[in-house]
């Protein structure tokens, strides 16, 4: 899944410079948070994901 995710921004985000437009996407993964996950990132609201710049899992 987050191969496609960054599949999906690298393609927005060209397809955003090719149309001439002034945006920036934003990509969220809606997941279930996990408080008490100790050693992890998986407790924060946002993480984002390696290897994109506009993509969260929330």
């Amino acid at each position: 899944m987050l191969d496609q995710v960054r599949a999906l921004e690298n393609e927005m985000l060209l397809k955003i410079q090719k149309q001439g437009l002034d945006v920036i996407p934003k990509i969220l993964i809606v997941t279930r948070l996990i408080p008490d996950a100790k050693g992890a990132t998986r407790n924060q609201r946002l993480e984002r994901i390696s290897g994109t710049e506009h993509t969260h899992i929330f």
